[in-house]
C-alpha cells in the first residue's frame, strides 16, 4: 500500500490513473465487447428472432464493438481533434514571422 501511495505522490494522481487505464485498455475493450454480444443475444432471444429488433440489436452491438475494440474511438477523436484544432487556430499566426502574412 505504501508503494502505491509513494507512486501516486511522486507521479501525480492523473499520471497514476492514466497509467492504470492504459494498462487496462485491452481488458476494458474486451469486457465491453462481451457485454455488447451478450446484450445482442438477450435482445434476439426476447424478440424471438424477429427481424427488426434483431437487426437493430446487431447494428448496435457491432457499433459498440467497433468503438471499443476496433479503433472507432481513436477515429472519432481524430475527427474531433481536426474540427476543434482548426476552429481554435483560426486567426492566430503559427509563428512570429507569419504575423504580417495574410492567409
Amino acid at each position: 500500500m505504501n508503494n502505491v501511495l509513494a507512486t501516486i505522490h511522486t507521479a501525480g494522481v492523473f499520471d497514476y490513473v492514466d497509467e492504470k487505464l492504459t494498462s487496462m485498455q485491452t481488458t476494458i475493450g474486451l469486457a465491453v465487447s462481451v457485454v455488447a454480444v451478450v446484450l445482442f443475444i438477450v435482445v434476439a432471444a426476447k424478440s424471438k428472432l424477429q427481424l427488426a429488433p434483431t437487426l437493430l440489436a446487431l447494428l448496435g452491438a457491432g457499433a459498440v464493438v467497433w468503438l471499443a475494440s476496433g479503433g472507432g474511438l481513436e477515429w472519432f477523436a481524430g475527427l474531433l481533434g481536426q474540427e476543434f484544432g482548426e476552429a481554435a487556430g483560426t486567426g492566430v499566426p503559427s509563428s512570429p514571422d507569419a504575423a504580417g502574412e495574410r492567409r
